[in-house]
Order: C-alpha cells, then structure tokens, then sequence
C-alpha cells in the first residue's frame, strides 16, 4: 500500500479509537480532498474526535454539504464552522442553515474552540467580536441571524475580560 493509502486507512481506525493518537487532526489534513471525501462518506459511527472530522472537511463546501446529511456527524460537524470568522465560514453558515441547523447551534459551533492569547483578555475578545462584526451586513439572512446570536454573547466575554485585565493590573501583571 501506498503512504497516502496507509495514512487514510490509519485516519480511519483513529476516527473510532476511544483514543485517537494527538496528531490524528493533522494528518487528516494531509489526505487528498477524495480520500477525505471517502472517509467522511464511510463514518456508520459517532467519531472518537471531532478535531479530525473538522480537518477531514477542512472548511471545504462540498465535503462539509456530504457530513452534513451524515446523520453519525451530528452535531460534530458543526465544529468545521471553529475558527477564523471569514469568507469561508460564511459559506459554511450558509449551508447549514440550508441543511435545517439552527442559527443558535450554528452560533454555539463557531469561532475559536480555545484562545491562548497573550496579551488582553478583553482585546481578545473584542478582535472576535470585530471578525463577527464584519458580516453584519452579509447578503444573507441567516448569516446576520448567527452573527446577532454570536456577538451577542460576545458582549459578556468581553465584559468578563475587562475584569480580568483589571485584576492583573491590581496585581501588577501588564497585559
């Protein structure tokens, strides 16, 4: 077998690992668009790891439509909208929306999944609310629904990091 044909076959056995080695997301990444189309057609059973399905579909259109009707990548599929809040993802909301996901769960799935920001907590989240911001005059509907839902619970985040900035500075840490 060749090494693409080897690591497709591994990426399977780590979708149903109960678990899947660390790198298996990354290597995901590396298949080609028909041997990740392939192995998001086969999945008869939840996956182990929803970082390797959000590679496996890796923001493409056509392969996050296939997971969709997938009714075993329900919702993890919904973790390819994780993320930058781009042009991509705005697709991606377009299509889920179509596919009778709600605007709320669609909110709750997008963005990043965890932030390891150095500097202000409050900055960090005001960057994403500005990412969010940016579609609020999208075309589509549902898409300005999602980021209404989104932003707004932005505003506590943000709230929450001013007190934590507050709190470094109390005790001498700068951010």
């Amino acid at each position: 077998a060749s090494e693409p044909e080897i690591a497709a076959e591994w990426i399977r056995r780590n979708l149903v690992a109960s678990r899947p080695h660390p790198e298996a997301a990354a290597v995901a990444a590396t298949l080609s668009r028909e041997q990740r189309e392939e192995i998001l057609r086969e999945i008869a059973s939840e996956p182990s790891d929803v970082r390797i399905i959000s590679s496996l579909i890796a923001r493409d259109p056509d392969l996050f439509d296939a997971a969709l009707v997938n009714p075993h990548l329900d919702p993890h599929v919904l973790f390819a909208l994780a993320g930058e809040v781009d042009d991509s993802w705005a697709d991606l909301v377009v299509r889920g929306l179509a596919a009778g996901r709600g605007a709320a769960k669609i909110a709750a799935f997008s963005g990043p999944r965890s932030h390891f920001y150095g500097g202000s907590e409050a900055a960090y989240w005001q960057g994403l609310d500005a990412q969010y911001a940016k579609f609020e005059g999208h075309a589509d509907a549902g898409v300005r629904e999602v980021v209404r839902i989104a932003r707004g619970r932005l505003t506590n985040a943000i709230q929450e990091g001013f007190k934590v900035d507050k709190e470094l500075e109390v005790h001498g840490l700068h951010v």
